[in-house]
């Protein structure tokens, strides 16, 4: 299965989107989409089922080397950030016909509705690590880190406001990463 794209930001001023999923096999597959409300509850990362995103279609049959367009719409409104987890499923119809198992295949991406991409991220020692924090009222995508001799390249996480992470200092007097696709070098306090 391939989806794309894999995370959107979108404007509050829209309200609408779209995605496609295609099917990489040779085999008849079912698909299902589901969102999720992606929060912050009691400092861990929750996701709550919700209906406010609605899928056209959110379930449908694909041959193999096909493609959907699947559309959506938020029935949310914020001043605030709104974040969501999609998940589509992919459900191999073959073999559960032939076996009466059902092989589950899922793949989830963040949706964001926000109207600024910039976020403020601060990182303080603690002990022998590092604590980096989101104070911004918007999720933070970190991405390509880089501190003392170590590396990291590709996605490392996301922070939703408020949420902490926990990295090892090594010998570093700072931070550098990408922030929602922006450079930054975060001092360490």
């Amino acid at each position: 299965m391939q989806v794309s794209p894999l995370a959107q930001t979108i404007t509050p001023s829209k309200n609408n989107g779209s995605l496609t999923v295609v099917n990489t096999s040779n085999e008849k597959k079912e698909y299902q989409l589901q969102a999720f409300k992606w929060t912050l509850v009691d400092g861990k990362q929750a996701r709550t089922p919700i209906d406010a995103i609605r899928f056209a279609p959110s379930s449908f049959y694909l041959d193999g080397g096909k493609s959907q367009v699947v559309r959506f719409i938020n029935g949310e409104t914020s001043s605030a950030e709104l974040a969501y987890r999609v998940v589509v499923k992919e459900k191999n119809v073959k073999k559960l016909e032939i076996t009466g198992v059902e092989p589950v295949l899922n793949m989830n991406f963040p949706i964001f509705w926000r109207a600024s991409d910039r976020a403020t991220i601060t990182a303080k020692a603690s002990g022998s690590t590092i604590v980096l924090r989101n104070s911004s009222a918007i999720t933070a995508q970190i991405a390509n880190i880089d501190y003392g001799t170590y590396r990291k390249d590709g996605l490392v996480g996301y922070l939703l406001p408020g949420e902490e992470m926990v990295i090892s200092k090594g010998k570093a007097t700072s931070v550098k990463a990408l922030i929602n696709g922006v450079a930054a070098e975060i001092v360490i306090e």
